[in-house]
């Protein structure tokens, strides 16, 4: 009995010369690895969250986008519509100068008309 005990304590006293010139490098190791893993989480998130914050203003980027062209185009629309009228009117201007010129032009009466483009 004093033989088994004998060497379980010897055995006990190399675990423990062994142990401590390994132990504290594991623990070393185990201890930077646990520092990283909560260093690396809230990390992680924040990346993610990053992540879904720029994917949400390029969602709204875009679709500003889409509305500037769409107003861009309306008012291109607006516009041409305006030339369309300004055009209209002035056509409808001649015509109605070109009536009173030739009704002029045709009344005896003794006026004298000038035309415009002989008078300068």
């Amino acid at each position: 009995m004093e033989g088994t005990r004998l060497e379980r304590l010897k055995a006990r006293i190399d675990a423990a010369r062994t142990a401590p010139a390994s132990g504290p490098a594991d623990a070393i190791t185990q201890s930077i690895r646990e520092g990283l893993r909560a260093e690396a989480a809230p990390l992680s998130r924040q990346v993610a969250e990053l992540r879904g914050l720029t994917n949400g203003t390029i969602r709204r980027l875009e679709r500003m986008e889409q509305t500037l062209l769409a107003e861009r185009e309306a008012r291109i629309e607006d516009l041409a519509l305006l030339v369309e009228l300004v055009t209209a009117g002035w056509k409808t201007v001649n015509e109605r100068l070109a009536r009173i010129e030739e009704a002029v032009g045709r009344d005896d009466r003794g006026a004298t008309v000038y035309r415009l483009e002989e008078a300068s």
